[in-house]
């Protein structure tokens, strides 16, 4: 019989059990409360992300965000038969947001800057989950103060939320694996099923999770027939969104070549960009590789399920993107928490070797301390060292263009009856976003409108119109900018040989990605 406090003869104790295979475990791990490791880096995140947080307009892709999540639903579900279904779960979810709390900058990006703070927090639960609260702490705080992370936590689009769901997927992962239950399998189904609807390309997180559950030396065979079937039933969901999106692949036609840079110039963007922040979160990382930390009970180590994590998802799609240009860093932004559980891990293995000499009855309890302020001084020392970095993501120039200071141009100097061109017809999206900063002009190439077109550029009147309809306006405003006309290049070439004929420019005012001219008749 055993009593409390003894061990049955010859069974392995706490201090004597041998490692789990795949990783180095210690007999008792340094813990902490979740909270504890979850709420510093969650902290960090939501502080960065507030800071300034309407501090540059609107640009682009934000525009249409707010064009899209404006629109009554009707129209919002016929946009989406034409362009960006691949964004439409995030439209339909931003039109509930919007209607409820106003569609001002604050309202359009504050669901993406709870969403990076969840995922920092996410980050640390999963760090201390695998090996301990040194890993969770710094992998999290690491997260929490990347430039990288702070752009996508400003801005109104899917990305953070996209994050936020892979990270909650690895968790789901972590607690089915550990203790395999139908619910706790068709939870990590559901969740991998929803950031897939967010993004498409969320789903090429399934090879990474498949990886480490595939290759871990001692998954079983139930954990590794479970993961195979919620994986499958959460990609074969999507398929519908996959078929719908890829018939509108000419809207990322604008989409670069992926060449020999491209995967250093992510390197970058994840460990960076200040050359000392890159050398010092990648020697951390090299670290976490070299040391196969694993909490007792853990399904998997670290390095098994963050090197995955953080390879294969740019990998597999700059593979694909060698024949079809499909590559932008921003669509792996959910691989970044594999970089940063790596170094939490280096930085950890680096502190359980150095308070081993201790004795026993002190070592964990140094460890902790010594991990937490470490963290923390490694955290502040990427922010400091980031600071201009971080300051420069929140003005105009951190983006390839400034809607407001265009808008604010047309507001100072336009009249009523004055016509407005735009050029590119994309940039139609800067009447839905400052409406009255086009109060009593006319758009005169327009024959219908972006609503009714189910687009973001609407349909213009043909080439050969277009001196019959600007021909009755004394004054003319342009509005330029980089991008492609959805009708070809030969509307911008013809609209220039009329305003050249008959029309004589006399101002022009440059803002950060626009051009905004004014043309008055001759």
């Amino acid at each position: 019989m055993t009593t409390p406090g003894t061990r049955t003869p010859g069974a392995p104790s706490a201090r004597t059990a041998p490692d789990p295979p795949g990783g180095r475990a210690l007999p008792r791990p340094f813990r902490a409360p979740g909270a504890a490791v979850a709420l510093p880096p969650a902290g960090v995140m939501l502080a960065l992300g507030l800071w300034r947080l309407e501090g540059r307009g609107p640009w682009r892709d934000e525009a249409a965000t707010l064009d899209a999540a404006t629109r009554g639903w009707s129209e919002t579900w016929h946009l989406l038969q034409h362009v960006d279904a691949v964004h439409g779960l995030y439209y339909l979810l931003m039109h509930g947001v919007l209607l409820v709390f106003g569609d001002g900058l604050t309202a359009l990006r504050l669901p993406s800057v709870l969403a990076m703070a969840g995922a920092a927090a996410g980050v640390a639960l999963i760090g201390r989950r695998l090996a301990g609260p040194v890993t969770g702490l710094t992998a999290g705080l690491l997260f929490a103060v990347t430039p990288f992370a702070s752009r996508y936590a400003q801005e109104g689009r899917s990305y953070a939320l996209v994050t936020a769901g892979v990270v909650g997927a690895g968790l789901l992962l972590l607690r089915a694996w550990e203790r395999p239950t139908a619910r706790r399998w068709a939870c990590y189904a559901a969740c991998v099923l929803l950031v897939g609807l967010l993004h498409e390309f969320a789903l090429l997180v399934l090879p990474a999770h498949g990886a480490a559950v595939l290759l871990t030396r001692g998954a079983g065979r139930r954990v590794r027939l479970a993961w195979t079937a919620s994986a499958a039933a959460a990609a074969a969901c999507a398929v519908p969104l996959a078929l719908l999106s890829s018939s509108q692949a000419a809207q990322v036609v604008w989409l670069p070549q992926v060449d020999g840079r491209t995967p250093l110039a992510l390197l970058e963007s994840f460990a960076g960009p200040a050359p000392r922040v890159t050398a010092a979160v990648l020697t951390l990382a090299v670290l976490g590789l070299l040391v196969p930390l694993r909490r007792p009970g853990a399904p998997v180590t670290v390095r098994a399920l963050t090197l995955p994590w953080l390879l294969l998802p740019p990998a597999l799609l700059m593979a694909v993107s060698l024949a079809t240009p499909l590559y932008y860093d921003r669509y792996v932004l959910y691989s970044l928490p594999g970089l940063t559980l790596l170094a939490g891990a280096g930085l950890e293995g680096a502190v359980r070797a150095a308070v081993r000499p201790l004795a026993p009855s002190v070592r964990r309890t140094a460890a902790v301390a010594a991990g937490a302020v470490l963290a923390a001084s490694a955290a502040a020392g990427v922010l400091a060292t980031e600071l201009h970095q971080q300051r420069h993501l929140r003005t105009p120039l951190a983006r390839a263009d400034d809607f407001r200071g265009a808008a604010d141009v047309l507001r100072a100097g336009a009249r009523p009856g004055d016509a407005v061109l735009f050029a590119p017809d994309l940039r139609r999206s800067l009447e839905a976003v400052y409406p009255d900063a086009f109060r009593g002009t006319a758009d005169v190439l327009l024959a219908r409108t972006p609503d009714a077109s189910g687009t973001f550029a609407g349909v213009e009147v043909p080439v050969a119109r277009f001196a019959e309809v600007l021909l009755p306006h004394a004054r003319v405003w342009m509005l330029a900018g980089r991008g492609r006309w959805t009708t070809g290049q030969d509307r911008e070439q013809e609209l220039q040989r009329v305003l050249d004929a008959h029309y004589r420019r006399t101002a022009e005012t440059r803002v950060r990605g626009f051009v905004v001219q004014l043309w008055t008749r001759r």
